[in-house]
């Protein structure tokens, strides 16, 4: 049996610095856990540059990308409805499809929200070391 890691390629978020208010005078669209509220990611509260994007850890993915929360309010799982930045509370599984159909990904991640959430529970941040 495969591991997820031999199915999806791991993609990590991340925060433009906060202190540059002009990396968020953008128009790509920025989220973070509290974006996650419906299966279908489509809008953003905060929208970067391309510069916030050269200047910090956050990556910038195409539509149809899984994203699951790992941090502040783990277990949450959508699709990206659009190309969206996103922070590192979240993490984007990007499913070799000739290996697995990126819809049953989503379906199985939805299934381990509480194998997740228990994970998290007590410890420290642990982002991606959830998966």
């Amino acid at each position: 049996m495969a591991t997820l890691g031999e199915l999806c390629q791991f993609l990590n978020g991340g925060t433009p610095s906060k202190a540059v208010s002009t990396y968020f005078e953008g128009d790509i669209p920025w989220i973070t856990s509290a974006d996650i509220v419906s299966p279908v990611v489509n809008s953003a509260r905060s929208f970067i540059t391309d510069q916030a994007i050269r200047k910090s850890a956050t990556n910038k993915v195409s539509a149809g990308t899984v994203l699951l929360v790992t941090r502040t309010g783990v277990g949450k799982v959508a699709i990206a409805g659009t190309d969206l930045c996103f922070s590192q509370d979240i993490t984007a599984l990007i499913p070799n499809n000739s290996k697995l159909d990126t819809g049953y990904l989503v379906q199985y991640l939805q299934t381990k929200k509480t194998h997740f959430e228990r994970l998290a529970r007590g410890a420290t941040m642990q982002g991606a070391g959830l998966l």
